[in-house]
């Protein structure tokens, strides 16, 4: 089992250490990817958080809310239309770049909705269709 600390190393030191070329950051590269999965769902999961502080009495800022309930839902229609691979049953790793063309592109990530498990923690409920989170678990 690798430290933590390596997550902090530099992309070549990583690679020298554990034989592998990916990392999450290499999914931020300046375009290498225009969408990926793991960041999309993250937005997701920030949306429905801000919509339910915003709610709160405390705060109680319903325009802020409804934009973000307005934000989440064009997220979500994104996501459907960007990574759901329909005749695959998955949500790609990535989009776009010269690495991730949607057609042919068969990328996945295992931890792409990892976000979800946040908002299950969190009590924030469902980011995407629970038929499409099952296929792409199966």
């Amino acid at each position: 089992m690798l430290p933590a600390a390596c997550c902090l190393l530099p992309a070549a030191t990583y690679r020298s250490i554990v034989g592998c070329r990916y990392r999450y950051d290499l999914l931020q590269q300046k375009g290498m990817h225009n969408h990926t999965m793991f960041s999309a769902a993250f937005h997701l999961l920030a949306m429905r958080a801000g919509a339910a502080l915003a709610r709160t009495p405390s705060v109680a800022d319903e325009a802020f809310a409804a934009a973000c309930d307005d934000a989440f839902a064009r997220g979500a229609a994104a996501i459907d239309a960007q990574l759901w691979n329909e005749s695959a049953g998955y949500y790609r790793a990535f989009v776009g770049g010269p690495q991730g063309a949607v057609d042919g592109n068969t990328s996945l990530m295992s931890d792409s909705l990892y976000a979800q498990v946040l908002a299950d923690s969190l009590g924030l409920g469902a980011l995407l269709p629970d038929e499409r989170v099952t296929r792409h678990q199966a």
